[in-house]
């Protein structure tokens, strides 16, 4: 699942928040990379930061 939030959205998000966001976000590509799933480039971290667009 990848939840996409609108920015304005997004800022009512308090710190812990997008915190928790990020963590859940990356243990889930985490977790399909280790069932098979292919990632093109390969570096879970970047995905999730570039899955967050919202984030400027």
């Amino acid at each position: 699942m990848h939840v996409d939030f609108t920015w304005d959205k997004w800022t009512l998000l308090n710190p812990s928040q997008n915190s928790l966001y990020k963590d859940v976000m990356v243990e889930t590509y985490r977790n399909l990379t280790a069932i098979g799933y292919n990632w093109e480039n390969h570096n879970i971290e970047k995905h999730c930061q570039n899955s967050r667009r919202h984030k400027r």
